[in-house]
């Protein structure tokens, strides 16, 4: 049988199984919620007057980003997990979508044209890197539309491209992209 853990969307359970981030709608606007598996206790976040979405807890669970519209389009911060301290804007011309590397010293997000990359410093006193990107539409390297994932050794992407038919309809292609930090180093 399925069991109902909690009522949401976007659920992100942290690497040692212990807590469930996830988006809880009391109200029109998402909040980003945390639940401890163990003994169901749950708590927001943070509480703000914006929405806040898509949590992703970091590898060493020290951090959470997530989305929000705080600032007016959506963009990705960054957070300390157990206390929601620290507030971080990370994107810089939008952002959604944030995933971490498997050793959780990268964060990777897009907007609607590109990829990024920032570098992450380890614990609650981390230190954020400028954003990097990784791909861009306009430049041919991807032309990606949504959606990815990150290989297990955080060298490798899978993405949905798009693509089209004999008859100009657009059909989504997932593509593997293998090694993209030497696509970095040849540009």
């Amino acid at each position: 049988p399925l069991d109902t853990i909690v009522k949401g969307s976007a659920p992100n359970l942290s690497r040692d199984g212990r807590f469930l981030a996830y988006e809880h709608y009391a109200s029109a606007d998402p909040e980003i919620h945390i639940r401890e598996l163990a003994t169901g206790e749950d708590r927001a976040l943070f509480v703000g007057s914006s929405a806040y979405s898509a949590p992703a807890i970091s590898p060493d669970g020290a951090q959470v980003a997530y989305v929000s519209d705080e600032m007016g389009d959506s963009e990705v911060y960054l957070r300390n997990f157990a206390d929601g301290a620290n507030p971080q804007r990370v994107s810089l011309d939008g952002g959604i979508d944030a995933k971490w590397s498997p050793d959780g010293t990268r964060l990777t997000f897009m907007n609607t044209s590109t990829m990024y990359e920032v570098t992450v410093g380890p614990g609650p006193d981390y230190v954020l890197g400028s954003p990097v990107e990784l791909f861009n539409r306009d430049t041919g390297a991807l032309l990606f539309t949504r959606g990815y994932g990150l290989s297990h050794d955080g060298e490798g992407f899978i993405i949905t491209r798009q693509g089209r038919t004999k008859v100009s309809r657009t059909v989504p292609e997932i593509v593997a992209v293998d090694n993209w930090s030497r696509m970095l180093e040849d540009r």
